[in-house]
């Protein structure tokens, strides 16, 4: 017998498909930037979402959310720091989609931005146990 609140998990496949849309998106959106880079930055906080989510499935969207917005203002932040080995770092190509290369306090706004709207699309990604009939 199923129990009467059943743990709200993620399906990891739905999050891996998920992931890959976002990624696309926004390789896209920095190849074509239309509204500069913050687009790219939100799909980039989404995607760090969609990440917390697969490693923690059943982590609450709040945490999920907390550690995110955590994770893109330390990174953001972090660039305030210029170690030259850091920059050369920050000069490949996943150093700088992972790092980022220059501190834009809009890049705040944004990442909040792509939480919050990662939110809802998680929350609908979560596996719903069956009905019992």
């Amino acid at each position: 017998m199923p129990s009467p609140n059943p743990s709200p998990h993620l399906h990891r496949t739905k999050l891996v498909f998920f992931a890959v849309i976002v990624v696309i998106l926004g390789l896209a959106s920095r190849r074509y930037p239309i509204f500069g880079n913050y687009p790219g930055d939100a799909l980039w906080a989404t995607l760090v979402a969609t990440l917390y989510a697969f490693a923690r499935p059943q982590a609450t969207l709040k945490t999920i959310a907390i550690a995110t917005l955590a994770t893109a203002y330390g990174v953001e932040l972090s660039q305030l720091y210029q170690a030259p080995w850091l920059n050369q770092l920050r000069s490949t190509l996943p150093g700088k989609l992972i790092l980022g290369s220059g501190f834009d306090p809009i890049d705040l706004l944004a990442y909040l931005v792509g939480t919050l709207l990662a939110l809802p699309a998680l929350h609908s990604l979560r596996s719903r146990p069956p009905h019992a009939t």
